[in-house]
């Protein structure tokens, strides 16, 4: 992992802790960044709800629900896409920390959306 400082490294230190022995095996595949986002998601949110888990980004503080996804914008049809980030997203985190095929859905949804509208 690369950090732009000191700062950033400490302050990613909790969610880095969460992801770090399953690094190893996130290997080299298509849509690799997305998966990373997604499981990195997955793994942080382990075990809470889905929907109240907050986060603070810079000064403000969000929730998962808060973010839009592609399926707000009519964008429903996320199928296959999800399809094929199953098999390495299940190989880098593992089969135990997979989420039911619709909350995969919602969270490939709303990462997306954010990539591509940040991205904008």
């Amino acid at each position: 992992m690369k950090y732009c400082g000191k700062s950033c490294q400490k302050n990613d230190w909790p969610d880095h802790k969460l992801e770090c022995p399953y690094l190893r095996n996130h290997t080299d595949f298509r849509n690799k960044d997305i998966v990373h986002m997604i499981g990195k998601l997955i793994l942080k949110l382990k075990g809470k709800d889905w929907k109240t888990a907050t986060s603070r980004i810079f000064d403000v503080e969000v929730s998962f629900d808060d973010l839009l996804s592609q399926a707000d914008h009519g964008l429903q049809n996320l199928s296959f896409e999800v399809l094929d980030i199953t098999t390495p997203l299940e190989s880098y985190i593992g089969k135990e920390n997979m989420p039911d095929k619709e909350i995969l859905k919602e969270l490939y949804g709303k990462v997306m959306y954010s990539f591509n509208f940040y991205n904008k």
